[in-house]
């Protein structure tokens, strides 16, 4: 650093340098510092939102739990159910044509699996 430097640095000293205390009121000062760090060494302090914050969550996985249920007993048969969701048994009736898939879906179709029926 030159002299230049060294004198900026003592003018901001000396500028910001807080005012000396008297010794009460720096007895004053260091009891109220000793108490606000003996406030924030509580355990305690952390604790209720800790605990607030643990009962929330336990609150929320008790809600979202699975229910047990009895399964639905099944009255339809899979062949039953099968039949009522094969879209080629009633395509004539739903896009009046025989077929329920357009010409060149149908080729594609016909090229991944041959159907012998077709020409």
């Amino acid at each position: 650093m030159n002299e230049d430097d060294e004198r900026l640095i003592r003018a901001i000293d000396a500028e910001l340098r807080p005012e000396p205390m008297s010794p009460a009121r720096r007895a004053a000062f260091r009891a109220a510092l000793d108490e606000r760090i003996a406030q924030r060494a509580n355990p305690l302090r952390w604790l209720t939102p800790a605990l607030a914050t643990a009962a929330a969550a336990a609150v929320t996985l008790w809600l979202v739990r699975p229910v047990e249920t009895e399964p639905v007993p099944l009255v339809v048969a899979d062949t039953e159910l099968y039949a009522l969701i094969d879209s080629a048994a009633d395509s004539e009736e739903l896009t009046g044509t025989p077929s329920y898939l357009p010409d060149d879906f149908r080729a594609i179709a016909l090229w991944i699996e041959p159907d012998e029926t077709e020409p």
